[in-house]
């Protein structure tokens, strides 16, 4: 449903709550930047359960998403020149991660937000339900913390406008404006800056009953928020991960750790083993993390195509030949610092392993 249909059913004039906003903005802003948040000619309003939208009377359009938001998704869509779908999805998800700043903050910002909120530690929170007003109070509040703690590099509302964005259209694409609480927290924890066994425990934690194990349902919950988030990245390509169906994950992990037919619960060491050994199911998240930590990693060898040294980024070895090493390509195969896999890479007569 479109916003401007939306407010026809649901929203007289008078329940419309507007915030206009004048900065203008070409690009997404890095860090340090001066606050933007949206184009000049968009306002900012709300329905009457609380749900963003953006309104433009000179084009006479109103929209759900950001304009920025529109900028982020333009960035992401010349990631489709990525061939393989994991690496894909992982750097689109590594897109959002540095565009929101959520780079910036750390898991344990994350968890003592939640605690300040009432959401942490909760049992039922699989099922629990949150209105969109409350997560936008939580995601302020993540900002404001993570701004705080890292003394001014954190722009407080368009990094909370942009990831509130994000989260409804993982979590509330529909915008009825709800949202679960697990869903909520899912979303910000696999964003946050943080180790990744440090985010498996912590969903672990969120996930199991009080003698540490997880029941099917349980994981199947967790599985489902993560296959939403591909889902979202890149549309029905998220097939490969399972689609929008987490039983086969559920079932890969149970066989995984040899669990017998009759058992519905697995313990900690036992996901863990599952997590680590990257099931396709949420392979894309690995992923992202291999890509993060190898952004700024120097190989002291020489691309075979486009003759970069020293290698920066990921490198990937030849299984086939003797000596021939490939980069992620920064010349012919770059757009705006996006960095995309070389023809070599794509070829089939040329297989290449990390």
């Amino acid at each position: 449903t479109s916003p401007d249909r939306y407010l026809q059913r649901c929203c007289p004039e008078d329940l419309r709550r507007r915030r206009t906003v004048k900065n203008r903005v070409k690009r997404m802003p890095s860090v340090g930047e001066e606050e933007c948040l949206v184009l000049d000619g968009w306002e900012r309003l709300e329905t009457s359960n609380g749900i963003p939208y953006y309104s433009n009377k000179q084009l006479q359009k109103t929209q759900w998403d950001h304009p920025m938001m529109k900028l982020l998704e333009a960035e992401l869509k010349e990631l489709d020149e990525v061939r393989f779908v994991a690496y894909r999805t992982a750097m689109k998800l590594r897109a959002v991660q540095k565009n929101t700043r959520m780079s910036l903050v750390r898991l344990t910002t994350v968890k003592q937000v939640l605690f300040q909120n009432g959401l942490e530690g909760q049992s039922e929170g699989a099922s629990q339900m949150m209105d969109v007003s409350d997560v936008q109070s939580v995601v302020h509040s993540l900002y404001q913390q993570a701004h705080d703690d890292r003394w001014g590099q954190v722009s407080l509302k368009h990094c909370a406008e942009l990831m509130i964005n994000w989260l409804l259209n993982v979590y509330d694409c529909g915008r009825t404006g709800k949202m679960r609480v697990m869903s909520l927290k899912v979303g910000i924890a696999t964003l946050s800056q943080a180790r990744l066994e440090e985010k498996y425990t912590y969903l672990f934690e969120q996930i199991c009953s009080v003698d540490s194990r997880v029941d099917k349902d349980s994981l199947k919950s967790l599985l489902k928020d993560w296959l939403l988030i591909a889902r979202q990245l890149v549309k029905a390509e998220c097939k490969a991960f399972g689609g929008n169906s987490p039983k086969a994950g559920v079932d890969s992990c149970f066989q995984y750790v040899g669990a017998p037919a009759d058992r519905h619960t697995v313990s900690y060491d036992e996901l863990m083993k599952w997590l680590w050994a990257e099931p396709q199911t949420i392979v894309f998240i690995p992923t992202m993390h291999r890509l993060a930590a190898a952004e700024t990693m120097k190989h002291d060898v020489k691309c075979n195509e486009c003759k970069e040294y020293p290698m920066v980024g990921m490198r990937f070895r030849s299984m086939k030949h003797v000596n021939v090493d490939l980069c992620q390509v920064r010349s012919h195969f770059c757009c705006n610092g996006v960095v995309y896999f070389s023809d070599l890479c794509r070829a089939a007569s040329l297989p290449v392993v990390e």
